[in-house]
């Protein structure tokens, strides 16, 4: 019996109007009691009325009354498994075209834009800058031949971009299909001949790379007077000549000629991506960090439930910040940290800050360690510690890298290696683990690395000190695949 079945059945048997039976409807997916009692009583009255007999009409009632219990859910269940199976099938059969229209649906949530490209990388989906001769108004598959194979890879969508409106959009897009693809920044200035082209619209084009073809990013940027003027001049002589004797098509102005200026630096690059398109899309700055942080800190991706209460590290950009003053005139601050496949945020407190005010600017390279909460039901970490990650600390991890390649372990003749591996167990973890762990630890070769535990917040140090090679932390992470491994 299903929702529509209890409404029919209370207005053929009992005569209730359809907003009678609605109100019955509503009493039984909700659970009211005392209100399906009410009804119940009515609907046994009305069915007296209408000629049926009341043990019919209790029978009846008996037989519906149970919906309560899993109509609703059942009918929503069938709902939900048919979209869920429809969607798996378009992922599964459809990737490119389900992810861009995802994306598509996504693109005013810049926080899940983010999570679903990286899941587009994961899928082996490259999703590519805006380009004003292959973006559409929305993100849109585009297939190329690569080795003679069709290659699919989603195009970012105009209408994403910042300052760049969905009419002007329109407009490129229109203008590109009727009379084909732009030949030159001149070329493009010249067709597009919208309102709303302006200048704030054409630097985030510029600065996005939608216009790399047609320039370097930053001697466009640096060039955006000089084709304001080209545009003013075009514009003004076709509205003369609109007049004369002679057609637009016939106006012959000097090509729009780029600013000699030194290429846009990968930190700017990265830069205005973030500011104009809500993330990094053609590099992350946090890459040349990732092996530095593989082996210090926790990918924010991995960080789940079983986390809640442990103390973890984490390493990634600052993307947001916001201070927050209290009534005792001290500040406390949120901050956003983001890797190369998530982010999380950031609580730190009076005391916290007080000694690391100066790591909590946006666009610095961090790690941050503290132990994982579910404030307001969702996961953040409350700040312990902080620092920066300087260029210095990469060279630093770079040395012991190779001194690891050279040695075939963690350890450096030349003192610079870590002296500390860190075992930290979830809550609730099986107490077996602990006898694995000691039996695999006493196997272990003789080293300079002492090994510490930490079991509910509580730091223990172990009676091992062992000689860590990446076997070692394979072994361990097998032993123990929820225990977070990080050495120091």
């Amino acid at each position: 019996v299903y929702q529509e079945q209890v409404m029919q059945i209370a207005q053929k048997l009992a005569g209730f109007s359809l907003g009678e039976a609605d109100i019955l409807r509503k009493a039984m997916g909700k659970k009211v009691f005392m209100l399906v009692q009410k009804e119940k009583h009515k609907f046994i009255e009305g069915c007296i009325k209408n000629g049926n007999s009341k043990p019919v009409a209790e029978k009846v009632f008996s037989f519906i009354e149970p919906f309560a219990g899993y109509g609703f859910n059942r009918s929503h269940a069938a709902c939900y498994a048919l979209i869920g199976y429809q969607t798996a099938y378009l992922k599964a059969y459809f990737p490119a075209e389900f992810m861009a229209a995802l994306l598509t649906s996504d693109q005013d949530n810049l926080d899940r834009v983010a999570i679903e490209i990286t899941e587009c990388r994961e899928m082996g989906i490259e999703v590519m800058s805006p380009d004003i001769n292959e973006s559409f108004e929305k993100f849109t598959v585009i297939t190329d031949k690569v080795n003679g194979k069709s290659k699919e890879r989603i195009r970012f969508g105009l209408n994403a971009i910042k300052n760049v409106g969905h009419t002007v959009a329109r407009a490129i897009v229109e203008e590109r299909e009727k009379n084909g693809k732009y030949k030159s920044l001149t070329d493009f200035i010249e067709r597009v001949r919208h309102k709303d082209l302006n200048k704030k619209s054409i630097e985030a084009l510029a600065k996005v790379g939608a216009l790399e073809k047609f320039g370097e990013r930053n001697a466009l940027v640096n060039s955006i007077e000089t084709i304001l003027a080209y545009s003013k001049n075009y514009n003004k002589l076709a509205s003369t000549n609109q007049n004369s004797l002679f057609e637009a098509s016939e106006i012959k102005l000097p090509e729009i000629t780029l600013a000699k200026v030194p290429p846009a630096s990968k930190k700017d690059r990265l830069s205005w991506e973030k500011e104009l398109l809500g993330l990094y899309i053609s590099d992350h700055p946090v890459k040349e960090y990732a092996d530095y942080f593989q082996k210090v800190a926790l990918p924010i991706k991995h960080i789940n439930s079983e986390h809640i209460n442990q103390n973890v590290t984490i390493g990634g950009i600052v993307s947001k910040v916001k201070k927050i003053y209290l009534k005792n005139q001290k500040t406390m601050l949120f901050a956003t940290i983001e890797d190369l496949d998530a982010s999380l945020e950031a609580i730190v407190f009076p005391k916290v800050l007080e000694v690391t005010e100066s790591v909590w600017v946006e666009e610095k390279i961090i790690s941050v360690s503290g132990k994982i909460s579910n404030k307001d039901g969702e996961l953040k970490i409350l700040v312990d510690s902080a620092k920066l990650v300087t260029l210095e600390d990469l060279d630093h991890f770079k040395r012991i890298l190779t001194t690891q390649k050279k040695n075939g372990n963690y350890e450096s003749k030349k003192n610079i290696s870590p002296t500390k591996l860190i075992i930290t167990l979830p809550p609730n973890f099986n107490q077996d683990i602990l006898k694995q762990l000691s039996a695999y630890l006493d196997k272990c070769e003789s080293g300079k690395i002492k090994v510490y535990l930490i079991i509910e917040n509580s730091k223990l140090e172990t009676p091992y000190n062992i000689k860590l090679t990446d076997k070692t932390i394979s072994n361990l992470k097998a032993i123990s695949p929820t225990a977070q491994i990080s050495v120091s």
